[in-house]
């Protein structure tokens, strides 16, 4: 008898090789998805930890610049800056440097602070309570305008495969308001010998020593006198306040900060530092602007060149002074425009305004026999023709740029003779009025540092309401994170 056997088909073979792959392609799949779950965690933390360094140097950054209060420039802020850091433990000897850097394209004169060190592949920063991942290793600070803005400039990490992502940016603004009239001296004012002035006067002298206002011999102030809580109070030659005071006098317990002078703004009105031509004023060609017939505008005045505007020269727009320089209008002179400094001086090191207590000889300014000055908002096409304008720019922009007649940190400004008015505010680090000088000031006076506010010769003073918005002053206070500046950019 025949057996018939029937052939063997394999199909457990098949189904447990089935089974193999289909479980061996699940292990793999389970490894893959716990090792990618394991690099986007790694990259969350990684971006988390920079994103919450950054805001935490930008906090210390915050801290440092209430230290060091309001600065009129990127300069004074780094000499602030670096009197308050270098040295101390937290630099571990990488202290704040003054470098030229470009961010977005866009280059910029910034203070640097590095990071110290690295911690198993992570830069450990000197001005942060945690370390961040990745590349980030500096911040910068730099000025737009008149306002400090802080970047974080580096790489944080995302999630997407360690893909590299820029970046963290603050950007800082300050409260405060400004009055736009009357007279604001750092230091003390001695008025005598007829002297008045039509408005109202502060004083923020701390000294309590030297009184803040010294008033005798017929001198008048028709309006309130203000000075700080605690400084050495008012003196009077005679009689009691209401002899020379006809408003109220006021000791404030929180007196207001000396608004901020920034000049860089007015840089881009003028030929850059490095260009010729009829707009840069040097020792060679000096006596046109003392010419009749010249008519110029928007000028650049060299470092040294010590001229004078007058006999009927038109010089409108923005005057810029390289520092040092000693300018003096006169001669019935009339300008449309606004008188500006550097924000320089032949001082070393640099102090902040506010610390000025000597001004150089070589850096003042005066202004005599009946010279007339308004603001850039009064400019026209007439005074101010395109020629003078540079390209990218308009007569609107500069008309917006009105609000003061003189801007002048670190310098003397001398009013001397004459009747004259003012169609802005004036700013300098000394002030001192002369010879008889009678002003109507259509905005306010600001002796920007503890220097002696000087009025001799029977002058007077009047005041206009002016602007509270001038371009080039800016009012201190708390420095507060502006909202909607933070940003994360992936690249």
């Amino acid at each position: 008898m025949t057996r018939l056997i029937r052939p063997r088909r394999g199909v457990a073979a098949v189904l447990a090789m089935l089974f193999l792959v289909l479980f061996t392609t699940i292990a793999i799949g389970f490894y893959a998805s716990t090792n990618i779950s394991v690099l986007s965690a790694d990259g969350d933390q990684r971006s988390n930890s920079a994103r919450l360094g950054a805001e935490s140097g930008l906090a210390a950054l915050r801290t440092w610049l209430n230290t060091v209060g309001a600065q009129t420039n990127i300069n004074t802020l780094y000499t602030a800056l670096d009197n308050l850091l270098a040295g101390t433990s937290n630099m571990a000897g990488n202290n704040p440097t003054l470098s030229s850097v470009t961010v977005d394209g866009t280059a910029h004169t910034a203070i640097v602070i590095p990071g110290v060190s690295t911690v198993n592949g992570q830069t450990v920063f000197n001005w942060m309570p945690l370390s961040s991942a990745g590349d980030a290793t500096r911040m910068l600070i730099w000025y737009n305008g008149t306002t400090p803005v802080a970047h974080i400039v580096g790489q944080a990490y995302g999630s997407d495969s360690g893909r590299p992502q820029r970046a963290f940016e603050y950007q800082f603004s300050t409260s405060g308001t400004f009055s736009g009239t009357g007279l604001m001296t750092a230091g003390t004012l001695s008025l005598s010998n007829g002297i008045g002035i039509e408005g109202s006067v502060t004083s923020l002298s701390t000294s309590t020593s030297t009184a803040c206002l010294n008033i005798t011999g017929g001198a008048m102030i028709h309006g309130n006198f203000n000075y700080v809580s605690g400084a050495a109070p008012p003196v009077y030659g005679y009689g009691t306040a209401s002899t020379f005071i006809t408003g109220t006098v006021s000791a404030m317990t929180n007196p207001p900060t000396m608004p901020v002078v920034s000049t860089s703004e007015f840089a881009s009105w003028v030929p850059s530092a490095t260009a010729t031509g009829s707009q840069v004023i040097n020792s060679s060609n000096a006596s046109t602007l003392n010419s009749s017939g010249t008519h110029l505008a928007n000028i650049r005045i060299k470092a040294n060149t010590n001229p004078t505007i007058g006999n009927g020269a038109v010089i409108d727009g923005v005057i810029y002074l390289e520092s040092p320089n000693t300018l003096t209008v006169g001669g019935g002179c009339t300008i449309k425009g606004v008188i500006v400094t550097d924000g320089n001086a032949p001082i070393t090191p640099l102090p902040a305004v506010g610390s000025v207590t000597s001004v150089p000889s070589s850096c003042s300014i005066t202004i005599a026999n009946g010279a007339t000055l308004s603001d850039l908002s009064t400019i026209t096409a007439t005074d101010v023709p395109s020629s003078f304008i540079p390209t990218g720019l308009s007569l609107a922009q500069e008309q917006a740029m009105g609000g003061a007649c003189v801007l002048a940190p670190y310098y003397s400004l001398n009013l001397a003779g004459g009747s004259t008015t003012m169609g802005g505010t004036l700013a300098a680090s000394q002030i001192s009025l002369s010879n008889g000088y009678s002003g109507l000031i259509k905005g306010a006076v600001l002796n920007l540092s503890p220097t002696p506010f000087s009025m001799v010769g029977g002058t007077v003073l009047n005041f206009l309401q002016g602007s509270t918005t001038v371009a080039g002053i800016s009012v201190g206070g708390n420095m507060q994170i502006i909202a909607n500046s933070y940003s994360e950019v992936t690249p």
